[in-house]
This record gives structure tokens, C-alpha cells and sequence, in this order.
């Protein structure tokens, strides 16, 4: 549920930003995703007591100068509706529209055994294709 909320707000940052600026956008959302990493962040997010307008003045007001004004009103907007916890799954999904966009993408490859130099080469060469 909290994936398809987040894809909204995704959907509407990539509408109000013009693509080449999406990474930009997205390199400052991962500094605040940063933020939510600290157990004390973590819990002051996810806490019903802790109203969302002081959420916000505590996460985001500090780094208003460094943000874009669209990302700053799409947070604003995030906390009034009590979903700052869905930044880091905006992240992950503003990344993923990006190489999608740019038609990149990353993946792992397994093996049940070691693989010889020369098939990972191999492999890498068909990926890139």
C-alpha cells in the first residue's frame, strides 16, 4: 500500500521536474533518505505523537536551502499528509523511473559456482546490448 502511495508522489515530482533535473532531485532525496537511517530519525518518523508539522521542522526545514522549491513543496505536502516515512521507498522509486527512463538497469547475477573471467565477459557484453 505504502509502495502505491509513493508512486504518486514519484509520479508528481517527475511532473513537475523536467527530466535532466530528476537526478539532481533524486541525489537530494537520497541526503534525506540518509537522515531516516538514525534509529532516533527512524523513530521520531513512524511516532503518531509526534505531530507532522514539527516532523517536518525537524527533517526537512534544515535543509530547505539546499533543496529544489518543487521538492521542498512536494515534502511540505508529504508531511501535511502524514507520509514523511515514504521518502526512502520515493527514493528507490524515483531511481528506478530514472534508469527507466534512461533505459539502464541494474542486476545480479548467481551462479552455484565461480565464474570464469571469461563468461562474466560474456554475459556483460550480451547484457549491454
Amino acid at each position: 500500500m505504502n509502495e502505491l502511495i509513493a508512486k504518486r508522489y514519484a509520479k508528481a515530482l517527475r511532473e513537475l521536474v523536467p527530466e535532466k533535473e530528476l537526478p539532481d532531485q533524486l541525489r537530494l532525496l537520497r541526503e534525506l533518505q540518509a537522515s531516516f537511517e538514525a534509529p532516533e530519525v527512524d523513530e521520531i518518523v513512524r511516532s503518531p505523537l509526534v505531530r507532522g508539522t514539527e516532523k517536518f521542522r525537524l527533517l526537512v526545514e534544515p535543509l530547505k536551502e539546499k533543496l529544489d522549491p518543487r521538492l521542498y513543496r512536494l515534502l511540505e505536502v508529504m508531511s501535511e499528509k502524514g507520509r514523511l516515512d515514504l521518502v526512502p521507498a520515493l527514493a528507490e522509486i524515483l531511481d528506478y523511473e530514472i534508469k527507466r527512463l534512461q533505459n539502464r538497469f541494474e542486476g545480479t547475477v548467481e551462479a552455484d559456482s565461480k565464474l570464469p573471467k571469461e563468461k562474466l565477459a560474456e554475459l556483460e557484453s550480451v547484457l549491454a546490448h
